[in-house]
C-alpha cells in the first residue's frame, strides 16, 4: 500500500471517529433523563463555546497569517537589497575588468611603437 493511501486511510478513520463521537454525544445528550429545558441549555452552551473557539481560532490565525506577511516582507526587502547590491558589484567589477582591459591595450600599442 502507498504512503498516501495509508495517509488517507488515516484521514477518512479520524475524520468517522469524530463524526461518530459528535452523533454519540447528540445521541447521549438527547437520551439523558434531564429535562428538555435543560438540554437545549447544555446545547446552547457548548454551541456558544464551541463558536467562541472557533472565534478566537479564526483571530489567531488571522494574526499569525498578517506577522508571516510582515517577516516574508522583510525578507523579500532583504533578498532585493542583497541581489542589487550585488548587482552593482558586479558592474563595478565588469566596469574595472573592461577598463584594466583597455588600459593593457593601449600599453600594448605604445609598447609596440
Amino acid at each position: 500500500m502507498a504512503k498516501n493511501d495509508t495517509q488517507m486511510n488515516v484521514k477518512d478513520f479520524m475524520i468517522g471517529a469524530a463524526v461518530g463521537v459528535a452523533v454519540g454525544a447528540a445521541i447521549a445528550y438527547l437520551t439523558a433523563p434531564k429535562a428538555g429545558k435543560e438540554v437545549r441549555n447544555d446545547i446552547n452552551r457548548k454551541i456558544d463555546y464551541v463558536r467562541d473557539k472557533g472565534q478566537k481560532i479564526v483571530l489567531d490565525v488571522k494574526t499569525q497569517s498578517t506577522d508571516m506577511i510582515g517577516k516574508m516582507a522583510e525578507v523579500k526587502d532583504k533578498v532585493q537589497n542583497k541581489l542589487t547590491s550585488i548587482k552593482e558589484n558586479v558592474e563595478e567589477g565588469v566596469t574595472e575588468f573592461k577598463i584594466n582591459d583597455e588600459l593593457e591595450e593601449e600599453n600594448e600599442i605604445y609598447t609596440l611603437k
